[in-house]
């Protein structure tokens, strides 16, 4: 079956007609997030869906076609896919749902879910239905369409392995043979035992090994029931540990991831503090302010010691005229001194010392005439010399007021400003020039720190996106869990060594009573019947119980053959997808309970639990590969693959290698994604990396949003589609 061409009309946000053509090999739709992959996924899923015989949400509806829909105006949402089937005539199934505006209502009518057989220019209508099940069938779809990569493991369905064996394999004709073999067999052997016990030469023999041939029965049923369980039990302990281990390395994993979420928040809120400055309380309290004023702080200093200077001068001046002043009461002081003794006068003296030898020689030193005491001239020296002494105290007492020792500087302002301006220099001086370099290296670590703390910011973004995505490829595994240490692998481990340890016992007893119970079967063979119709019995028992185990044995062979087979298939294909990459070989076994058991085994025996995406991802579809294989044997017709994001945990090196190793392979695939892409430097938007597409070996697609559109209006939004590489 080869898928042709796709149109997807109306269909939720692809708006108006939308064709998708498609040959053998493979085909890429490329877009981003938001982009219509998915929906491109989904109308494939509501095309194939046979079990709806309706649909009338509008959750399938254009947002955009309906709001532009005028009342009465009948538009429909149709997804049609053309094919071709080996050996048919080409074919064409469509499934449609006309919808029209009443008011704020929308009215759908006239669904249609049509086949088309096109028989040269005709075409013959058929049901869609019907048409879905002969050529592309439920069973076969389940390992065709796969969304997302945590759906590639089809194993996990527990009717999975029965149902590849029903339909694809010829194993299931054993089934009715064994089953009608057992019963012809049992029904012999009870006849056979039957006629044993009416023939007297053996009956009594006969019966002693039926007694020991049930009591033998009784327990291999016993240790078959047993076995069965504990092998239930040791494989229900794997599959537990091997969950465990892949969440165990997901809760690490995730630890990890938060530890350093942790981390990077404490660093952060570091970062903030350091980053954060109030520069105007700094100013004032660490006297930042004066980093501004090195030049006035030199002015200061100098105009400091300027005005010292000027104070010496005029100090100097001022101590010099209050000692003349001083001087000067000195020469009155002695004057005095003089006019009380008898001491000679010297010539210089005033007339003052003068007067005062006339009067005591009673003389007139100015005429030569006598004084005599008591006369009139020498009462009128006498009054005249008191007049003078009255005029020199008055003198006297006038130069004291003059000569009051008194500092011409009495307060201590001006060498406060100057020690200031000393304090000032030295140790003082550097402290404070050096402000600039502390404010200048301040800035350029506040500066840096907040170039760190942008780093720090989007390394936390980054560890929270990869927390995201630990939880989401968990497959379903709680935060909460994922929190949890797993104190109980230890356990499990031990339990199923346990239950390993017991099968070993129990195995090793069946053996014992499956050689006991030959050696009984062996016996009644050997007994010699006098009855013919004994010998009959024998010999039709022994023939059906020999054909019985031929069918159970050929069935557990095919069974192995049909696993063997398609285990090799996928490790080729294993191979193929990693070619220079470690991928082990897949190995596919039978559990206990019925159901597939997938494991990756490397050479030395080791089994990988828990692979990396890449490896699980390919793993898985070399298996869908593999399956695809056998179809193509069995059924003679070979069916599509189609994929929604399988490749999401790829890195951006393998995902164009992976893709041309898969266009190699002779299988129409078509697989959705969002591989290729890369954002624009200048623009931000996504682009396609062009050197990547033009290495690809297979049909691609680009679909993206329509421009321009409104974030916040989802009837804004269309896809547009461009076939980019044919």
């Amino acid at each position: 079956m080869i898928i042709n061409k796709i149109i997807i009309r109306n269909f939720r946000s692809y708006y108006g007609d939308n064709t998708f053509e498609f040959k053998d090999g493979l085909t890429l739709i490329i877009g981003d997030n938001g982009d219509g992959k998915t929906t491109f996924f989904e109308a494939l899923e509501w095309l194939f869906n046979t079990s709806q015989t309706e649909d009338k949400t509008e959750r399938i509806l254009s947002a955009k076609r309906k709001k532009e829909l005028f009342d009465n105006e009948i538009d429909s949402v149709r997804v049609v896919m053309y094919f071709k089937s080996e050996g048919d005539s080409d074919k064409i199934v469509e499934k449609s749902l006309d919808f029209t505006r009443d008011g704020d209502s929308i009215i759908f009518s006239n669904y249609q879910f049509n086949g088309y057989d096109c028989i040269g220019s005709e075409r013959v209508i058929r049901s869609g239905k019907q048409m879905l099940d002969s050529c592309f069938d439920t069973y076969m779809r389940r390992y065709c369409l796969f969304k997302g990569e945590n759906n590639l493991n089809v194993f996990e369905d527990e009717k999975a392995l029965n149902t590849l064996v029903e339909k694809f394999s010829d194993i299931r004709d054993f089934d009715s043979f064994v089953s009608l073999t057992d019963n012809l067999e049992a029904t012999s052997d009870k006849a056979y035992k039957k006629e044993l016990k009416s023939d007297d030469k053996i009956s009594k023999l006969a019966k002693t090994y039926e007694m020991l041939q049930i009591d033998i029965m009784t327990k291999i049923h016993e240790v078959k029931s047993d076995l069965e369980r504990q092998e239930s039990v040791a494989s229900d302990y794997q599959v537990r540990i091997e969950d465990l281990e892949r969440n165990q390395e997901a809760s690490e994993r995730y630890q990890e991831i938060k530890s350093r979420i942790n981390s990077l928040t404490e660093k952060k809120r570091r970062l903030e503090q350091q980053s954060t400055e109030n520069y105007n309380l700094r100013l004032l309290d660490d006297e930042w302010i004066l980093c501004a004023f090195p030049g006035i702080l030199r002015e200061f200093q100098v105009k400091a010691a300027t005005l010292a200077r000027t104070k010496r001068k005029l100090n100097k001046e001022y101590i010099t005229q209050q000692a003349r002043l001083k001087g000067k009461q000195e020469a009155y002081e002695e004057l005095t001194i003089l006019s009380n003794g008898a001491t000679a006068l010297p010539w210089d003296l005033p007339d003052l010392q003068t007067m005062q030898e006339m009067i005591d020689e009673h003389i007139c030193k100015v005429c030569g005439s006598p004084a005599p005491e008591g006369s009139d001239a020498y009462n009128f020296m006498v009054k005249k010399l008191e007049d003078y002494k009255r005029h020199l105290e008055a003198q006297k007492k006038e130069n004291e007021k003059k000569i009051e020792d008194k500092p011409l500087f009495p307060n201590n302002y001006i060498n406060e400003i100057r020690n200031l301006g000393i304090s000032l220099g030295g140790d003082e001086a550097a402290r404070i020039f050096g402000y600039a370099n502390e404010i200048r290296d301040n800035i350029e670590f506040v500066a840096a720190r907040k170039i760190d703390l942008q780093k720090v910011i989007e390394q936390l973004e980054d560890a929270e996106e990869e927390r995201k995505r630990i939880i989401i490829q968990a497959d379903g595994v709680s935060e909460s869990l994922l929190e949890k240490n797993f104190h109980d692998l230890k356990g499990f481990f031990e339990e199923k060594r346990k239950a390993d340890d017991r099968i070993v016992e129990l195995k090793r007893r069946l053996s014992d009573l499956m050689n006991q119970k030959a050696d009984i079967d062996a016996k009644f063979e050997e007994l010699s019947p006098s009855k013919g119709m004994t010998k009959v019995y024998r010999d039709v028992h022994t023939i059906l119980d020999r054909i019985c185990r031929a069918f159970k044995s050929a069935r557990e062979k095919n069974l192995r053959n049909f696993l063997n087979r398609l285990s090799e298939h996928a490790n080729s294909y294993l191979e193929r997808l990693n070619p220079a990459d470690f991928h082990g070989t897949v190995n596919i076994i039978e559990r206990a309970n019925g159901q597939a058991k997938i494991s990756l085994i490397s050479l030395n025996g080791d089994h990988i639990y828990d692979p990396n995406g890449a490896l699980k991802t390919t793993m898985y579809m070399s298996i869908l590969f593999a399956i695809s294989d056998l179809t193509t044997l069995t059924r003679e017709e070979d069916y599509p693959l189609i994929f929604d994001a399988p490749t999401s945990s790829f890195g951006e090196i393998k995902e164009d290698e992976f893709y041309n190793i898969i266009a190699g392979i002779k299988k129409q695939c078509i697989i959705v994604t969002k591989d290729l892409l890369e954002k624009d430097a200048l623009t931000g938007d996504c682009r396609i990396n062009q050197s990547k597409l033009e290495n690809l070996k297979c049909s691609v697609y680009r679909i993206e949003k329509e421009k321009p559109f409104d974030p916040l209006d989802l009837s804004t939004v269309c896809i547009k589609i461009s076939k980019i590489k044919d």
